[in-house]
C-alpha cells in the first residue's frame, strides 16, 4: 500500500472533520474495500445536524455525498503523483459541504423569528 497516498488523504479527512460552521455538525466517514482494486476504497461522507428548532418543530438536516473510489494507494497504481486522491477529495469534500449548508439554509430559511438552538445532549 502506498503510505504516502494514505496519510494525505488522511490528512484531508481530518482537515474536512475539524472545518464546521456550527458546533453541533456530526461529520461522519464511512469506508469499504474496492471490489475491483486491490487495496483501493470506496469513501462515503456523511453530515447531519438536529439541534435547530423552528416554531418548536426539530429541523433535521442530513446528506450524504457520492462514493469516493481511491485510486493510489495500491501498489501497481500507474498514477506517479502519490497526491492525487487529496487533490480530488479535498475538492468533492468542499462541494460536499457546500450543498450541505445550502440544504441548511433551504430548511431554515423561513425561520428566522422563530428559530431557536437547543443543546443536541438531550435528544
Amino acid at each position: 500500500m502506498n503510505k504516502e497516498a494514505l496519510k494525505a488523504i488522511q490528512e484531508v479527512i481530518v482537515e474536512w472533520r475539524g472545518r464546521r460552521r456550527f458546533t453541533y455538525e456530526n461529520k461522519q466517514i464511512s469506508a469499504d474495500k474496492s471490489p475491483i482494486v486491490k487495496d483501493e476504497y470506496l469513501l462515503k461522507f456523511h453530515n447531519s445536524i438536529s439541534s435547530f428548532f423552528c416554531e418548536g418543530k426539530k429541523i433535521e438536516i442530513q446528506l450524504s455525498s457520492k462514493l469516493f473510489q481511491t485510486t493510489v494507494l495500491n501498489s501497481d497504481a500507474s498514477n506517479e503523483n502519490s497526491k492525487a486522491d487529496a487533490y480530488r477529495l479535498k475538492d468533492m469534500l468542499k462541494e460536499f459541504d457546500d450543498a450541505f449548508y445550502n440544504e441548511m439554509e433551504k430548511k431554515i430559511e423561513g425561520c428566522t423569528d422563530s428559530l431557536t438552538i437547543s443543546d443536541p445532549i438531550f435528544f
